[in-house]
């Protein structure tokens, strides 16, 4: 993606669409985090920026960095651009043939950065993106069309003359922050797609820390971040319980990836599992051992008759105890929102442990246990 933003660049620099490439000093293409889920529009560059050939350098950038400020938002998370990418002289408002000129560079950038939300600022973006007008009555208002999520401000450039409006710019900044954080909160909770366990086992049971495991029950929720897991294969593995080849207790584990493998040992417990494997691999399946309770620890209490909470769910036993977990959810879908599925969770940046598994007599060499401490 950076490749194809940085020829969006080098066009826009040698670009000759319009007049405005005859009196500039450097054309101003966009510029900030390839990864912003926030995405800033202006009208087009003043004498600042046409002189730096960087968007909002000058007195209106630095308002904007003011109330970017206030708002907890860091500029370097964040991309800016312009709907005309040269300066019109005197810094007239844009032509109609200008715009169009740019409206590829700027169609272009959207694309290929996604944004969760693009931030409007002003009338000329106003009108050009989506056709409007009145930005300072329509302001503070989001806006959907063609599956992007519109927000409309103030130009930093009013907030110039006109001081009063300096608290109206951060307000809406603080607003974008807020809803970019609502957003990225609610995409920890999106199920992990299937792809996700459609590789090496080893490498899921890994990637499963950190992850959420919900259990739904009528209204009711219970949940608890995943924080131990072992991993078992196929033919390479004596411990697993494909060794032998597929029977009908763990032909889930031969079937599609992201369903649960719910086994019932020892007469008394059951243990859950989530089928994941690669190329190559008939079968597989991560156990998930322990978590740390997230939600509905009250009903986590009454399903285990005990109180002490750091006993609830370390184990894989207890943890279906917890939970209400048995053969009823076997070959449930993970990657879909139903009685039992797994969410994204919480960015892992924390030390991963490994180890022998636990309680197997044969693959004991195997270091396919994996665990955090939280």
């Amino acid at each position: 993606m950076i490749s194809k933003l940085e020829k969006i660049r080098s066009q826009v620099i040698i670009c000759k669409k319009c007049d405005l490439c005859k009196t500039r000093t450097n054309a101003v293409p966009g510029k900030g985090n390839f990864n912003s889920g926030l995405f800033f529009i202006g009208e087009a560059p003043g004498r600042s920026e046409d002189k730096a050939g960087e968007p909002f350098v000058g007195a209106a950038g630095k308002k904007l960095t003011i109330a970017f400020e206030y708002a907890g938002i860091s500029r370097g998370d964040v991309y800016i651009t312009n709907v005309v990418k040269c300066r019109p002289q005197k810094n007239r408002i844009p032509k109609k043939d200008e715009e169009e000129a740019c409206e590829k560079y700027l169609k272009s950038e959207i694309a290929l950065i996604k944004p969760k939300i693009i931030c409007i600022m002003g009338n000329t973006a106003y009108h050009s993106l989506l056709g409007g007008n009145k930005i300072t009555k329509n302001r503070g208002k989001f806006i959907n069309k063609d599956g992007n999520l519109y927000f409309l401000s103030l130009h930093p450039a009013a907030t110039i003359y006109n001081q009063t409006l300096l608290s109206t710019l951060k307000k809406d900044m603080k607003t974008l922050a807020k809803t970019l954080q609502t957003f990225n909160e609610d995409q920890k909770m999106e199920t992990l797609p299937r792809k996700f366990y459609a590789r090496d086992t080893i490498k899921v049971a890994k990637d499963l820390l950190g992850k959420h495991l919900i259990r739904k029950i009528g209204n009711t929720t219970i949940s608890g971040m995943i924080i131990e897991t072992e991993a078992y294969r196929y033919k390479d593995d004596p411990a697993s319980h494909a060794y032998g080849g597929m029977t009908e207790r763990n032909k889930a584990m031969f079937g599609q990836v992201g369903k649960s493998y719910v086994y019932f040992t020892y007469g008394m417990h059951y243990c859950v599992n989530v089928v994941a494997k690669g190329d190559g691999y008939n079968a597989g399946a991560v156990l998930i051992r322990a978590l740390k309770p997230k939600k509905g620890i009250n009903v986590m209490i009454k399903n285990r008759k005990t109180n002490v909470i750091s006993n609830l769910t370390n184990g894989p036993a207890k943890l279906t105890q917890a939970l209400d977990i048995d053969k009823k959810l076997y070959g449930v879908d993970f990657s879909k929102k139903s009685e039992l599925y797994i969410t994204h969770g919480i960015d892992l940046e924390k030390e991963i442990f490994k180890d022998k598994r636990v309680g197997i007599k044969n693959g004991n060499n195997k270091l396919w246990n994996f665990k955090i401490k939280i």
